[in-house]
């Protein structure tokens, strides 16, 4: 008992003498009359180191204030010259001498005397200090945002490397570049109104600037793989299809199927949009954008229905991703390529016609079962029939013999194959007579009646006849071009 007494003396003794020294702390160099602590001391007193930390944020990024516009490094190196604390009289200097990305300050040099021989010359020297030791100095500062900006060049190759390597890797792209993006694109389009359902995300813009990165072209992407800032993506989890890793886990982006014509439209708009932003393709009827979006929109009104838009945007644009692939030499941008297949293959509208039109009638035909999905009953062994079935069974085939069998008509195996072509109904009557008369003008190998109707073949490659027009012999059709 007695030790419990003194247990809990020496504990509130300790007690008493943490509270004064906290006070004492609080108040200055001793405490108040009264014991309170002086509100007015503790507000005076300076804030600790950590209680500072914020103002770090505002060197992140360089703050000087430049020339104009055209001598305004990229932010890039703008965070490099936050970032080393760099005076703002280099930073402008650098400027002014054509220093304005990372990728030119990298290639000052291998070393860094090189480096600081190079800033010598494209530097004044005035601007580089007054006496050779601020020179020196000042040269060994920009050398730091050299090496800086070398090891950043080193990573991005590196990181290139990985993309070649395994394909979901999609590196994220900077708020700021995209917001740069979004504000020169409103300023070259004013009259554009802007909305979410029409914008690309960010996340399909990182993509394509990916593939546009890796292979040099834009790749063919199907209406479900174009995002716009009105989705909400869904990524789906699965393994890396490299050798390397294969049991590593990679996330990709669900897609999102289209349900109507107006999402379909608002897609394509998206991915023209996303074009210009990486500067791959403008935004103009003359490049070919605002050309093909108004041909989109006119065949909607001829073919209504979102399957006729689905098959013609997927064939138009399948084809200027293989002009691109197979004629890279003629076709080097998708500006060309684009126009080529809106000037030169109109035929692709009919076949979209007809490709729809076969998909509603396969999608009205019955599905026939697969023959591995069918159960298979083994047969069961017949007995041996007996005596009188077996007499019965020989005077049924006695009977058989006897009977008169029916004349052969002769004229069924020398009849001739009919070698005219059969003329679908949907196709005018005077459009056919045309065709007809101009293909027995043609010499050497037979063409598609077909093909050069409005309806287009609807075997497309798989045809026995040859894709060419029936009076030059160019690849499209003869209505809609004679």
């Amino acid at each position: 008992m007695i030790s419990v007494i003194l247990f809990w003396k020496v504990f509130m003794i300790i007690l008493l003498r943490l509270i004064s020294e906290s006070q004492l702390v609080y108040a200055g160099s001793k405490p108040s009359v009264g014991g309170h602590v002086d509100l007015r001391a503790i507000s005076s007193r300076p804030e600790p180191t950590w209680c500072q930390a914020p103002s770090l944020v505002c060197i992140m990024v360089d703050r000087t204030v430049y020339a104009d516009e055209a001598h305004t490094p990229k932010i890039a190196l703008r965070q490099i010259f936050g970032r080393l604390a760099l005076r703002s009289e280099l930073c402008r200097a650098a400027a002014d001498g054509g220093l304005l990305s990372v990728e030119v300050f990298a290639m000052l040099g291998d070393t860094a005397t090189a480096v600081k021989t190079s800033l010598q010359t494209l530097l004044p020297t005035a601007t580089l200090g007054t006496d050779a030791a601020a020179q020196e100095l000042s040269l060994m500062q920009l050398a730091a945002v050299w090496h800086s900006c070398f090891a950043l060049q080193g990573q991005f190759a590196t990181r290139r490397a990985r993309m070649e390597e395994d394909p979901t890797k999609i590196p994220e792209m900077a708020q700021e570049d995209h917001a740069e993006f979004r504000s020169r694109f409103v300023t070259a389009h004013p009259d554009v109104i802007l909305l979410d359902a029409k914008e690309p995300h960010k996340k399909f813009v990182e993509k394509l600037s990916r593939d546009f990165l890796v292979h040099g072209m834009v790749p063919f992407y199907t209406v479900a793989e174009i995002r716009t800032r009105a989705d909400s993506i869904i990524q789906k989890s699965g393994l890396t299809k490299n050798a390397e890793d294969l049991l590593t886990i990679s996330k990709a982006d669900e897609p999102d199927q289209v349900t109507d014509v107006h999402t379909l439209l608002h897609r394509v708009h998206a991915f023209f949009m996303a074009l210009e932003y990486l500067h791959i393709c403008t935004y103009s009827r003359k490049a070919g954008p605002l050309r093909y979006m108004q041909e989109l929109e006119q065949f909607r009104a001829e073919c209504p229905g979102l399957p006729y838009l689905l098959a013609a945007d997927s064939l138009i644009r399948k084809k200027v991703n293989r002009l691109q692939a197979e004629q890279r030499e003629v076709y080097s941008t998708f500006e060309l390529a684009l126009l080529e297949v809106l000037e030169n293959h109109k035929y692709l509208w009919n076949d979209a016609r007809t490709k729809a039109a076969l998909a509603r009638v396969d999608r009205t035909k019955p599905e026939r079962p697969d023959p591995q999905d069918q159960v298979v009953e083994a047969a069961v062994a017949a007995q041996s029939p007996s005596k009188r079935k077996r007499k019965r069974n020989k005077n049924k085939g006695n009977k058989s013999d006897t009977a008169e069998v029916k004349p052969v008509r002769k004229d069924q195996f020398d009849k001739k194959k009919d070698t005219k072509v059969d003329k679908d109904k949907r196709i005018p009557e005077s459009e056919w007579k045309t065709i007809s008369q101009a293909a027995s003008a043609v010499s050497g190998p037979k063409r598609c009646h077909y093909f050069n109707s409005s309806m287009g073949c609807a075997l497309g490659d798989k045809c026995r006849f040859k894709h060419l027009c029936m009076v030059c012999g160019s690849a499209h059709s003869m209505v809609g071009n004679h």
